[in-house]
């Protein structure tokens, strides 16, 4: 449930457990504009979330970070927001790819002023942040190259999910099957984006679906999908 915070924006708190308690603030105007780049312009209009956010600079935010031990940042489009902001605490810069190189795959034509802005910005953030997250030994050794930063510093945290939390009894699996007309397929899915280390994953799995016997149904989920 959100609660209006004043004309322009909305604030929810939600309590997960005791240790973990969620804060998110919503700004209107951000938000609609965001929207609005996404639908008619490129999804490397992300990489300008955090000059919004110098534009609005909104106060909860600076209020909220200066009472923090330790701050994790997610890309490094906001790092240097918050790194302005910062009340001394060590800052904790979570990549979730090298930013630099995934922008001239995906965005192809783009202009080099933009690549320079994603390079500028990304360097700026694994530079300044006391520990990097990195998703695979690959991004961490390519992060250290392009940046000079040690590989100490860098820490690989790879993608996962807590599969205890995704168990469906074996006869729901079965009725579900049966409607999609899957009934006696064993199914492999993988889901992502139209990112081109996505569609490289893809092309893996359609060599070895060729390699599977015909009860072995592979799904693709995702806008990655749609290169294909």
């Amino acid at each position: 449930r959100f609660e209006l915070n004043s004309l322009n924006s909305l604030k929810r708190q939600n309590t997960i457990n005791k240790n973990f308690v969620e804060y998110r603030y919503i700004d209107l105007l951000s938000l609609l504009s965001s929207f609005l780049l996404l639908k008619f312009g490129k999804s490397s209009t992300r990489i300008f979330y955090g000059d919004v956010l110098k534009l609005k600079n909104p106060k909860i935010l600076e209020n909220k970070i200066k009472e923090y031990d330790i701050i994790q940042v997610e890309w490094p489009w906001q790092f240097e927001h918050i790194f302005n902001i910062n009340s001394n605490a060590p800052i904790v810069l979570n990549g979730h790819n090298v930013e630099y190189d995934l922008i001239k795959q995906t965005e192809k034509g783009c202009l080099s002023k933009l690549v320079d802005v994603v390079k500028n910005k990304e360097r700026f953030a694994v530079e300044n942040a006391e520990v990097v997250f990195m998703v695979s030994e690959e991004d961490k050794k390519r992060t250290h190259k392009l940046y000079g930063i040690s590989k100490s510093k860098i820490h690989v945290v790879p993608n996962g999910t807590n599969v205890n939390e995704l168990v469906f009894p074996n006869d729901y699996k079965d009725k579900l099957k049966e409607i999609k007309g899957f009934k006696y397929k064993k199914i492999v899915i993988f889901t992502g984006t139209g990112i081109l280390p996505n569609v490289d994953a893809v092309n893996e799995i359609i060599k070895m679906s060729k390699k599977v016997g015909k009860d072995v149904l592979f799904l693709v989920v995702g806008s990655c999908g749609n290169r294909f």
